[in-house]
């Protein structure tokens, strides 16, 4: 009797979307990775997947015509004045979620500067670095143009 229950209660909970309602975990995939140049049509701090607050933007990109949520770094590593109308470029792990456009930021670039975000393997510049005494240690930056 008592797994009969139980097996009603689990029945009854999947049905009300009480279970199976994580988010998915995403990852850096680097046969993904594309370049996309667009203008900031928002800023915004989210909570993640991985329950760190991120930099979020909003990028509309004219060719083609498409929003994308572009995932930078965690708040206590963004150390770049951006704001809204700015142009910018940015390279990363692209994909689809639930209908939206999501970009995990390896590079982005502004005003002639590039600023790295993960290696050329998706690996984050900011790992082992999980505290704000560590704000934007490790953020490389480099001219257009130079190796």
């Amino acid at each position: 009797m008592k797994q009969i229950l139980a097996v009603i209660i689990l029945i009854g909970a999947s049905a009300l979307g009480i279970l199976g309602k994580e988010k998915s975990f995403i990852y850096y995939n680097l046969d993904q990775v594309a370049t996309v140049k667009g203008t900031i049509i928002d800023i915004s701090i989210q909570r993640s997947y991985h329950k760190n607050d991120f930099v979020v933007i909003a990028l509309s990109s004219t060719n083609p015509e498409t929003v994308y949520n572009v995932e930078v770094c965690p708040q206590w590593f963004f150390q770049l004045d951006l704001m809204k109308g700015m142009e910018i470029e940015v390279t990363g792990s692209a994909t689809v979620i639930e209908g939206k456009n999501f970009m995990m930021t390896r590079s982005l670039m502004y005003s002639g500067e590039l600023y790295n975000f993960r290696d050329t393997n998706g690996f984050p510049l900011w790992r082992g670095q999980g505290n704000s005494q560590t704000q934007g240690r490790g953020m490389q930056r480099r001219r257009q143009g130079r190796r």
